[in-house]
């Protein structure tokens, strides 16, 4: 991987942390295009539990439906759902809680790290100033 890097100068380069991803994304394709697949899903796991702005780089490729944004909704504003799998959150409004949850649609199952043939909603559940993850969980 060093020398991925260094060949391909990327040391010298000022570039943003989406850039980071793209690079071992690249690196994958180039060295290990079996587990492309698998790495990507934990790439995208990685960024959404290290910054939680809901969005990707463009490289990750997303599994989410076109109504993602409806999904979650639906899931948020669900108290019966809330109480059983999100407690946390079961005395925020839905709109307080969108704040604090992301929905990303992965092919990873969260638990023991196995690619999935499709995909499952995961959600990102993030502190109250949304700069810290406190709990992914996966829906099966």
């Amino acid at each position: 991987m060093a020398q991925y890097w260094h060949n391909n100068r990327y040391h010298l380069r000022q570039h943003k942390r989406e850039a980071e991803y793209v690079f071992l994304l690249k690196f994958v394709e180039q060295y290990h295009p079996r587990d492309l697949d698998l790495l990507q899903e934990l790439l995208k796991c990685d960024y959404l539990g290290s910054f939680p702005t809901g969005n990707l780089p463009d490289a990750l490729e997303r599994h989410n439906p076109s109504d993602n944004s409806d999904h979650l909704y639906n899931y948020l504003k669900d108290d019966e759902f809330i109480c059983n799998y999100i407690p946390q959150l079961g005395q925020l409004s839905p709109r307080q809680r969108r704040r604090r949850v992301h929905l990303e649609w992965l092919k990873l199952d969260i638990e023991d790290g196995h690619y999935l043939p499709s995909a499952l909603p995961t959600f990102f559940i993030y502190n109250a100033d949304r700069n810290k993850l406190e709990e992914i969980w996966q829906l099966k």
